[in-house]
């Protein structure tokens, strides 16, 4: 049994932490162990609401000597995402992790536009000229980081009606590719995220 409980926003985050997990630690855990929070990612403006109805599970998970973990974005204002998550942290007695290093402002997509592999860097070259023509325009508003994530993948994998319907599904896409993932931890993005971690699969 595994001696952390995730808390996570969405199946896009669990997926990449199971899979990260995998590749640091070779563990597998299965999805009971990483909980999705609302089953959506729309925690932004109700993440206080979603983690107080997690207050039993927190408290079991304590007395079964349990670390509760809970992973989420930081958006658009990391110190006010920080403060408030630290007080909720402090109350239901959890360790957390903002998206996207637990120092800025961002959440798991901007992550992954800068893990990917870099044989793929034409494809983001040509991105920032498709964003910067679409920006020179009024009328265009600029597709998210998660469009940008999608468009990269089907740039790569969407051959087939198939193949596109896979990537459209988070919970099914595979970050364990090193064809399209740096996943290294030394690899400076994710450095905060393999220093948060250690501590719980030190002690496995």
């Amino acid at each position: 049994m595994s001696s952390v409980q995730f808390y996570v926003e969405g199946p896009s985050d669990r997926k990449f932490l199971k899979d990260i997990i995998h590749y640091w630690y070779n563990k597998e855990l299965p999805d009971s162990y990483i909980d999705v929070l609302d089953g959506k990612d729309n925690l932004k403006h109700r993440f206080e609401q979603v983690i107080h109805l997690n207050k039993i599970n927190f408290a079991q998970n304590q007395e079964n000597k349990i670390h509760n973990v809970v992973i989420l974005d930081a958006d658009d204002d990391f110190t006010q995402r920080k403060e408030v998550v630290a007080k909720l942290a402090a109350i239901y007695q959890f360790d957390f992790f903002l998206w996207p290093n637990n120092s800025q402002t961002g959440d798991l997509e901007s992550i992954l536009e800068i893990i990917y592999n870099p044989t793929h860097q034409p494809f983001f070259d040509c991105w920032q000229v498709y964003e910067s023509c679409l920006s020179s325009n009024e009328f265009y508003y600029l597709p998210n980081r998660k469009g940008k994530i999608f468009a990269y993948l089907e740039s790569i994998l969407g051959h087939s009606e198939s193949q596109r319907d896979l990537i459209s599904k988070p919970d099914k896409r595979n970050f364990l590719n090193k064809d399209h993932w740096n996943l290294d931890p030394k690899h400076l993005p994710l450095k905060a995220l393999k220093e948060f971690l250690d501590p719980f699969f030190s002690i496995q």
